[in-house]
């Protein structure tokens, strides 16, 4: 009887850390899915910027400035 209830008692322990285990993952990839989401919504701005820059850069080089120096000098 007492070694039925030393195993109950294991048991009982191993599904108490697995509880705890189980819980402290799930933290992680919450934390993880909040990080991911924000990493996304920078790149995508970043993305944005990037695609923007490119085309003033390419709306400057097709009209030229009055800083460019004519052809003959």
């Amino acid at each position: 009887m007492a070694d039925l209830e030393a195993r109950v008692a294991e048991l009982e322990s191993r599904i108490a850390f697995q509880d705890d285990s189980l819980q402290a993952l799930s933290d992680v990839v919450a934390a993880q899915n909040m990080e991911l989401d924000k990493l996304r919504r920078e790149l995508s701005r970043q993305a944005e910027r990037l695609k923007a820059l490119a085309l003033a850069v390419d709306d400057n080089a097709a009209s030229p400035t009055a800083e460019e120096r004519p052809p003959h000098y």
